[in-house]
């Protein structure tokens, strides 16, 4: 019966909502309902595209009519990850996969959707921690390549510095000489 049809439905945990050959909606269950934010009484007897964003719900109508008249499908019988819009006009991401019934002649399609969100947040925050990882790493290289440059940079700084002081002690002493002199610029020259 469908009573009992759909009290199995409204037991699932993903959404289901099956429309007939014109893409209007028949059955809408209660995590859909849940996951879209609409009352069934005010999706059902309406076209499937209200739940989708305008870049979808443009064109979904041909594609019904498309695989109605060529048997070539765009989505039945695979999942894909689209986008769904809520009542509040908020978009998120879900899996759908979509069927095709046949009963008493007619072509129904059931389309069982599950919202992402979560996940897309997870991966989300994942490739933030990933870059931020990235850039730790990049600061910590900087880092150890600037202490070695110091490191190279330190020791002939303090050995022109040593010398200069020598020749300025020398100087005030007196004790300067043009060898000696000649001989330290030479070696604070060459550092």
């Amino acid at each position: 019966s469908q009573a009992h049809l759909q009290a199995v439905l409204n037991t699932a945990v993903e959404g289901i909502i099956t429309v007939d050959s014109k893409g209007i909606v028949q059955s809408y269950n209660d995590a859909a309902q849940h996951m879209f934010g609409w009352a069934p009484s005010r999706v059902i007897g309406r076209n499937v595209k209200m739940l989708m964003p305008a870049h979808y719900s443009t064109a979904h109508d041909g594609f019904i009519s498309d695989y109605l008249n060529t048997g070539t499908a765009r989505i039945i019988g695979l999942g894909r990850e689209v986008e769904g819009l809520r009542a509040d006009g908020s978009r998120f991401p879900m899996d759908l996969s979509v069927s095709e019934i046949r009963f008493d002649g007619d072509v129904h399609f059931a389309g069982i959707v599950r919202d992402i969100s979560d996940r897309k947040q997870a991966e989300s925050r994942q490739r933030q921690r990933l870059t931020e990882l990235a850039h730790a790493a990049r600061l910590s290289e900087m880092g150890e390549m600037t202490s070695g440059i110091a490191h190279e940079l330190n020791q002939p700084l303090t050995a022109m510095v040593t010398f200069a002081t020598a020749l300025g002690t020398m100087h005030k002493s007196g004790n300067l000489n043009s060898d000696t002199l000649r001989d330290s610029l030479e070696q604070i020259a060459a550092q």
